[in-house]
């Protein structure tokens, strides 16, 4: 008795659902939809309000970041090891390094990582051995370089490793109004790399060589600004991976050929997997929770026809059961 009595009153719930507030109805449907209670509640949106933007988009930006640097460590401590293995590094050397005040006042957050800290120091401690590593790109196509030499270029290229075409491709085509600040630097510097690349008559042999002839150390993406605002990367450089890895066999190639016997295939192969190694994404499988009725299946999206079907029977069973009850 208490069951049909529940389906006689067909009261009904209404939500208007806000980013800062919630509207809400309740209406007797039986008594000509007659309105029993009605309301509004406030409360802060949760955005920033100078920004206006949403906290969760900051904390997925921040989580990226997070993924990203955590990803890019990953990839430098296999290729430093890499670099250990095959000789080019002494661990002992770089163990007692101590002439970086980076490395003598390190915090105690970051002392598990310090033999990459002291590496990373020992290679690039003074500004200009960063600077001159356009010009040992150049100088490995023509000469034998040292071991230190070779591991300044590897350890820089790895931190510089371009862009994928996969990024260029999902750039969609059309009005530049769609696009946002970062893809449309992105796309303009991919395709003023690629105008100038191929703008020289014989061609450049590395992109190393290109970008030593044209811009010297100068060949670093900055920050845009507008009006003071940070409006994303100018990209004076999207230069594609594809072609950063070409060089660094080229690089391996020459050096071979001049008898630096260090630089064997093995050592390249190895190079380039850490060098172009990438964290897999999540597979589908595991981001589905199981059916609740079926276990072995996955469930289905809402907006599948399974769900869509499922959604549509289990109404039709409802309302067939109220017409029931009420010619009880």
């Amino acid at each position: 008795m208490r069951k049909q009595e529940l389906y006689k009153s067909e009261i009904i719930l209404g939500l208007d659902i806000g980013k800062a507030s919630v509207g809400f109805a309740l209406v007797d449907k039986a008594n000509n939809y007659k309105i029993i209670n009605a309301g509004v509640r406030l409360f802060d949106a949760p955005e920033k309000p100078k920004e206006q933007t949403s906290l969760s988009k900051e904390r997925g930006e921040f989580k990226r970041a997070r993924n990203s640097n955590k990803n890019e460590f990953l990839r430098t401590k296999n290729i430093v090891k890499c670099m250990l293995k095959y000789n080019i590094l002494n661990a002992n050397i770089i163990r007692e390094y101590d002439k970086s005040p980076k490395v003598r006042e390190c915090p105690k957050s970051k002392k598990k990582h310090l033999f990459y800290i002291k590496t990373a120091e020992y290679l690039f401690y003074k500004k200009s051995n960063n600077q001159d590593v356009l010009h040992l790109r150049v100088k490995a196509l023509q000469q034998k370089i040292s071991n230190l030499e070779l591991a300044r270029i590897l350890y820089n290229m790895n931190n510089h490793r371009g862009v994928t075409y996969d990024e260029i491709r999902e750039i969609p085509e059309g009005s530049s109004k769609t696009l946002s600040e970062d893809q449309k630097n992105l796309k303009d510097g991919f395709q003023k790399y690629n105008e100038e690349y191929k703008s020289k008559e014989n061609g450049y042999l590395t992109v190393g060589q290109y970008l030593q002839e044209n811009y010297g150390d100068k060949f670093r993406n900055t920050d845009k600004w507008v009006k003071g605002k940070k409006v994303g990367k100018d990209y004076l450089f999207s230069i594609p991976r594809d072609d950063l890895k070409n060089e660094l066999e080229i690089i391996f190639e020459k050096q071979r050929e001049f008898k630096n016997n260090i630089c064997s295939k093995e050592f390249q192969d190895e190079y380039l997997e850490h060098f172009l190694w990438e964290k897999e994404s999540p597979k589908y499988d595991t981001l589905v929770s199981p059916c609740i009725y079926n276990p072995n299946e996955k469930s289905a999206n809402k907006h599948h026809f399974s769900s869509q079907l499922y959604i549509s029977l289990e109404k039709l069973y409802y309302d067939i059961e109220k017409l029931v009850q009420k010619n009880i």
